[in-house]
């Protein structure tokens, strides 16, 4: 037998609602119109976007003026849509992920409301998941990949708690080409399935595989296979660091989310000889968030995921343990708990707005360079976008260069000095990272042209001094 929940125990779930979205609306409100990258990748993600648009392959030959991120192309349609609709900038482009972000607060509150039989555990995961933002980067709003992904992911978990493991099987397969951390989720889903209701939806989970196979398939095909090694061989070859694996469960886990990550791991272990559908979605967002932590270079992004489920699995375990009838001792106890565990959360707006100066920052930098060329071309090599001249970021020749497929990377490299060594080469050139080969090539054939501070970003990895070199 259970009972309704404590009046107070229900104010608290609210207060944590209102709390997070009231934080999180400031905080996006605040940056949203900012014209300038609030993260590294940004510009480049909105180049992506717009070769989409003017019908230029993605994955195609290395070279100086593209070179792709990592990813697969779903998520970039949505900016595609946007950029069309609202014109071609920045603010534009986030106004698909910040849809995206509205829409998976919705359906993780369904999601939690239905699973529970409480309509305010609703609120309490939408706004948990509204308080985590900076918790995962602050990444949710961005011209980036990773607010279409966990769309997908979330609607996909929304409708298996709504057992309708078909739409769910759908999102999922969905979420293999927003991200490869997908394929995680679909394994899960269709593993669960087959378990529970083999003759009923069998079919459902050979065609979800069947489509996204054949998917990648003619992605290979139309790209000269080039699609398979950016999206799975580069990424597959530069390994794991097993320290960050670690740290994502004692860290990441242990430390910041302690009440989240206990309550998850009661709900595991109660239910281990027969997991339930949550259960195994749960493994497969921490897996995801764990094995994305260990790849080099992932940042608090890739705590999405096993955030998401992680909040869902600890209030599967929470609601019930308020409900029971021996509650009222520990109701308070637990309440209590919980509200530290939102106070650990909580930043301020202002920490994720972008800087006073980093406007000023980077109008300077562009007028710079522009001084540097005397008229001429000009490029930023990690704001891609910032000048008129395309040319590739220099983290996605990074990840070519670092990856065991050492004929690709040696393709891009030669790709790239060939264009700085020759007459078409830009006139000027910004480059805040160390880069050995690329510094020897612009020392051989530029001249310095000064040193200014990085434009500061709001959120993710903090870009050295910008070199810039002129050509004689």
């Amino acid at each position: 037998m259970t009972m309704r929940l404590p009046r107070y125990t229900q104010a608290a779930f609210v207060l944590i609602f209102v709390v997070g979205a009231s934080l999180l609306t400031a905080t996006v409100a605040g940056r949203v119109g900012f014209a300038w990258p609030l993260e590294w990748m940004e510009g480049a993600s909105v180049q992506h976007a717009l070769r989409i648009l003017v019908r230029k392959p993605l994955y195609a030959a290395p070279s100086a003026d593209f070179i792709p991120f990592l990813y697969p192309p779903l998520a970039y349609l949505p900016m595609v849509a946007s950029l069309a609709l609202f014109g071609h900038s920045l603010p534009a482009a986030r106004a698909a992920s910040v849809l995206a972000l509205l829409l998976s607060l919705l359906l993780l509150g369904r999601a939690s409301a239905r699973m529970t039989g409480v309509r305010s555990a609703g609120l309490l995961a939408a706004g948990l998941y509204a308080l985590g933002f900076g918790y995962t980067g602050a990444f949710l709003d961005l011209a980036r990949v990773d607010g279409c992904f966990m769309l997908l992911v979330i609607a996909g978990v929304e409708r298996a708690t709504a057992e309708r493991p078909r739409t769910a099987l759908g999102c999922f397969a969905l979420s293999c080409f927003a991200k490869q951390h997908g394929f995680i989720f679909l394994v899960a889903i269709s593993w669960q399935v087959l378990a529970r209701q083999r003759r009923a939806h069998a079919w459902a989970v050979g065609v979800a595989w069947l489509l996204v196979l054949a998917g990648f398939g003619l992605l290979h095909l139309a790209s000269d296979g080039f699609s398979t090694r950016y999206l799975f061989v580069v990424p597959v070859g530069h390994g794991l660091v097993w320290p960050l694996l670690a740290s994502y469960f004692a860290v990441d886990l242990g430390v910041y989310l302690p009440v989240l990550s206990l309550l998850a791991a009661l709900g595991l272990a109660r239910n281990w000889r027969k997991p339930r559908m949550l259960d195994l979605l749960l493994l497969a967002g921490l897996l995801a968030s764990a094995l994305g932590r260990a790849h080099p270079g992932g940042d608090d992004n890739v705590r999405l995921p096993g955030y998401a489920l992680l909040i869902l699995g600890s209030l599967a375990t929470l609601v019930p343990l308020l409900q029971a009838q021996e509650a009222k001792g520990r109701a308070f106890l637990l309440c209590s708990a919980l509200l530290l565990q939102a106070g650990m959360l909580v930043q301020s707006p202002r920490a994720h707005w972008p800087k006073l100066n980093a406007a000023r920052a980077f109008s300077r930098l562009h007028a710079e360079l522009l001084a540097c060329a005397h008229g001429g071309s000009a490029v930023a090599l990690d704001h891609a976008g910032l000048t008129d001249m395309p040319f590739l970021h220099s983290m996605a020749l990074s990840d070519l260069r670092t990856c065991r497929d050492r004929e690709l990377g040696a393709r891009a490299t030669a790709s790239v000095l060939r264009v700085l060594a020759g007459d078409a080469a830009p006139r000027a050139v910004a480059l805040s990272v160390s880069f050995p080969v690329l510094e020897r090539t612009l020392a051989e054939h530029y001249l310095p042209c000064g040193t200014l501070a990085s434009p500061p970003m709001a959120t993710g990895y903090q870009p050295g001094p910008q070199r810039l070199y002129r050509r004689p």
